[in-house]
């Protein structure tokens, strides 16, 4: 499986910073967080992947 994650959505923060400040690149981690628990994949792999996925697609170095 590929999964690639993006910050292009200013209009809805992650739980739990929806009612706190509006959405912006940092708060990924917590949609990071929560893609991983719904996988039900370890934190630590989720993030290995997703990077992976990423360097792929754009041609980047390891």
């Amino acid at each position: 499986d590929s999964l690639m994650l993006e910050t292009d959505c200013p209009y809805m923060s992650p739980e739990p910073m929806r009612k706190q400040k509006i959405n912006e690149p940092a708060l990924m981690l917590h949609t990071a967080k929560f893609l991983a628990d719904l996988k039900q994949i370890p934190f630590d792999d989720f993030t290995s992947a997703v990077t992976a996925t990423s360097r792929a697609f754009f041609d980047l170095p390891s």
